[in-house]
């Protein structure tokens, strides 16, 4: 397999994570498992704006 290949499938992994942890991100916030209890941090609702204006 060449570098090419091998950097190609690696990009490929790395994507197919991103795109599962937008799901996992997701399904927590429809659930209401978002919240924080720590005033700086930024709300679920932001987080899943955020989420959504990426895709």
């Amino acid at each position: 397999m060449t570098i090419e290949e091998r950097l190609q499938q690696a990009v490929e992994q790395a994507l197919a994570s991103i795109d599962l942890m937008k799901k996992s991100i997701l399904a927590r916030a429809f659930r209401g498992e978002l919240g924080t209890n720590k005033a700086s941090e930024a709300s679920a609702l932001k987080l899943l704006q955020q989420v959504l204006a990426e895709n």
